[in-house]
């Protein structure tokens, strides 16, 4: 994602095509993204039960701890 970031910026002077500074930030964030899933697709690797605990799922379900008690 950076590397588009850094090459969508400097696009006029690498490649001569210019590319809207606008359109920077949502470019390398869909490259990082993309690759990404790509990439956890391809590997197929699985998370330890400590790696779980911080998962968006598990974090979000988990109570809210009350200060009364």
């Amino acid at each position: 994602g950076e590397a588009v970031g850094i090459g969508s910026s400097y696009s006029v002077e690498f490649l001569g095509i210019p590319f809207s500074t606008h359109l920077v930030v949502p470019a390398s964030w869909l490259t990082t993204i993309v690759v990404s899933m790509s990439l956890g697709l391809l590997l197929r690797t699985q998370s330890d039960a400590e790696s779980r605990r911080w998962m968006w799922r598990a974090v979000v379900s988990e109570p809210i701890a009350s200060d009364a008690e």
